[in-house]
Order: structure tokens, then sequence, then C-alpha cells
């Protein structure tokens, strides 16, 4: 699978691994003694979900419906890792329970997306 990788003029790096593409801003990163490494370098954190919560997630969160199935989504999670860990990034990949994860976006009043996810995994793996 080939990554893609660009910066823009705003500094923000926007990464593309086959369907799955985000932008890397301050959300994800966190900068807190319990999260960084030796490096002090912060972590990105990447969700993933069990194939059961997949189909339910896959019906709530349009980001998800363009992929086949759960194989395929995790195949872009991992190629996501992969192509991120290549340009240095420490990035912890964070199990989450998508119930959880949906119960937040109601109390928060935002829209359940990968972005959200991701930000979500980040603020458990803190909690941990």
């Amino acid at each position: 699978m080939i990554v893609k990788i660009h910066s823009d003029a705003h500094g923000k790096d926007h990464f593309q691994c086959g369907k799955l593409s985000a932008t890397i801003a301050f959300t994800h990163r966190k900068e807190t003694p319990s999260t960084a490494n030796d490096n002090n370098h912060p972590f990105i954190f990447l969700g993933v979900l069990s194939a059961t919560d997949f189909g339910v997630a896959r019906s709530v969160m349009a980001d998800l419906q363009s992929y086949a199935d759960y194989n395929d989504w995790l195949d872009a999670r991992e190629a996501f890792h992969i192509g991120l860990a290549m340009e240095g990034e420490s990035v912890r990949v964070v199990p989450i329970e998508f119930e959880r994860f949906a119960a937040w976006c109601r109390a928060a009043r935002i829209r359940p997306t990968v972005t959200a996810f991701d930000t979500y995994a980040g603020i458990t793996a803190e909690n941990c």
C-alpha cells in the first residue's frame, strides 16, 4: 500500500493510506508526562474497534461506510500506523468500545467521526 504524506501551508501534516486519510493536528497530539516517550515526543493515538463493534459503528459513522468490511478498515488503520511510524511519529493504538465512544459523542454533542474517534482514543489512553 502506498502512503502519501505532505504538509500544508499551515504546518499540518496530511497522510493518506489507501482509503484512509487524516490531518494530524494538535487534537491528535498529547504532550503530557503520561503519554510522552523518552524523547518527550508526543504520541499520535489511533483507535481500533472489535469486528462486532465495527458493524455497529459503520451504521453510525459515515467515515467507515467506504470500507468493504472490517478487515479492509483494519488493513487501512495498520497501513496508516506504519506510515506515521515511518515518518518518525510515536503511534499508540488504543482499543475502543464503540458504545462508550458513542456515549461520549452524545454527551459532547459532536458527530461520531474518525477524527473524533482518534481524539477519544487519546483521552481514553491518558486516563488509563
